[in-house]
């Protein structure tokens, strides 16, 4: 399918694409309205979506490795299973998004909102998620070696919960507030033995 008759039949009132295969030479879909419309897996790889409105979109098990999204919106969007390997994802909001299980390994973050997502048991390594915010999000299970994990504003200088426990930080290097204590293993490999219920890591 190309991306215009894509479009065409979502402003028609058509809102189930799963299972789509975008003709890679119509992957550009720019400042295009998803919001809402069903895409769970689709093959976008490579595709220019930037500035694109998936909010409430469901994306779930989408194919979006290399895809540019920057800018774009996908508050409330169900993420996953999804894959965004080497993704450019910087300057996107991903308010209440569900990233559950998500790979983005190699993705590029910076200035990316993920305020109150679900990003636990996603794949993170080697990602750059400088100047992101991660306030209130749950990252459980999260494997986050390798990555840069330097949030400025921090959730944890806000009184924020973030929720590490769990995740894999081996390798990382985190902001200096980030609570690396609640992680399964630290950045320095060491493993933490802690197993605290995310409900207490609020009282931080």
């Amino acid at each position: 399918m190309q991306a215009e008759e894509l479009v065409q039949r979502y402003e028609a009132g058509e809102g189930d694409f799963s299972g789509v295969v975008i003709d890679k030479q119509f992957l550009g879909l720019l400042k295009v309205d998803l919001s809402g419309a069903d895409l769970r897996g689709a093959c976008l790889a490579g595709a220019d979506l930037a500035t694109t409105d998936f909010r409430r979109a469901n994306l779930a098990g989408v194919n979006l490795e290399g895809a540019n999204l920057e800018a774009s919106i996908l508050d409330e969007a169900d993420l996953s299973g999804a894959v965004l390997n080497g993704a450019i994802l910087t300057n996107c909001r991903f308010w209440k998004a569900s990233l559950v299980g998500t790979t983005l390994n190699g993705a590029m973050l910076r200035n990316t909102s993920f305020m109150e997502a679900d990003l636990s048991q996603a794949d993170l390594r080697g990602t750059d998620l400088s100047r992101t915010s991660l306030a209130y999000t749950n990252l459980e299970g999260a494997d986050l070696r390798q990555a840069i994990v330097y949030a400025t504003g921090s959730a944890a200088r806000h009184g924020s919960c973030v929720n590490p426990s769990h995740a894999d930080l081996r390798d990382a290097k985190v902001d200096p507030d980030f609570p690396c204590e609640l992680a399964a293993v630290r950045p320095d490999g060491t493993a933490t033995g802690q197993r605290q219920d995310p409900a207490k890591v609020s009282a931080r």
